[in-house]
């Protein structure tokens, strides 16, 4: 995701290897929804042999800059009613689309996920990295009334929206979408991950930095969310 200096966030941090292991080896075709110039989408796409790779952005500077491995880069608000349904139109289908520290981002990203959900081919993924709100550092800064929004990471002054491991798995399968695997990344603190395996892995709801999901689309059932994520009633 680009951030309002036009940064490409997601190389910084470390999850891009546990993102990386994610990666279905099957997918042929990649989208990348906020990957920015696309080195990470490359990264994904020589993982998996993807034969095709798209970005859409909101930054333009970073479209224009994208590596030469991306074969399509567009400048994109995918909450644009009907945009990203075009988009993927024109260039897909797609078999794994890839939202990197995104969702967080959107003012409605339930509905994203939904639009997503209908406009992926039968067996089609999504990967999603979202920052985890539950982590010791965001609850104590919270108890301690010391909450302060930075320029990027779990604070960053750009999210819109905050999720726990629970609601982010929920964001994800809202719609229908089958949980593939689910893994977390932590920060640079060797710590986190010593008290991870301490604890076999009880305490990586507040251990973990970001919620990494895989999900998937199983036939044609789609459950229609309705505002914010809440599940329509009957439907």
């Amino acid at each position: 995701m680009v951030n309002h200096r036009n940064a490409y966030q997601y190389l910084k941090n470390s999850v891009q290897s546990e993102t990386v292991s994610l990666a279905p080896p099957s997918a042929r075709r990649v989208l990348d929804i906020g990957g920015g110039t696309g080195q990470f989408t490359s990264i994904i796409m020589k993982r998996c042999g993807a034969q095709f790779g798209a970005v859409v952005d909101v930054s333009e500077e970073a479209i224009n800059s994208r590596v030469s491995a991306v074969d399509v880069g567009v400048v994109l608000d995918v909450e644009q009613e009907g945009a990203l349904e075009q988009f993927m139109g024109e260039h897909g289908p797609f078999d794994l689309v890839l939202c990197l520290d995104v969702l967080e981002h959107l003012v409605d990203p339930w509905k994203v996920v939904e639009r997503l959900h209908h406009a992926l081919p039968d067996d089609g993924y999504i990967l999603a990295s979202i920052p985890n709100v539950q982590n010791y550092r965001a609850v104590l800064r919270s108890f301690l009334g010391t909450w302060h929004y930075r320029e990027s990471g779990l604070f960053d002054r750009t999210h819109l929206r905050f999720f726990s491991r629970r609601s982010a798995q929920a964001l994800m399968t809202g719609s229908g979408l089958e949980l593939v695997a689910r893994s977390v990344a932590y920060g640079p603190a060797r710590r986190d991950r010593l008290l991870s395996r301490l604890s076999f892995g009880l305490l990586d709801p507040w251990l973990a930095m970001q919620n990494l999901l895989l999900v998937r689309k199983s036939g044609d059932h789609i459950t229609p969310v309705g505002v914010f994520g809440r599940n329509i009633p009957g439907a």
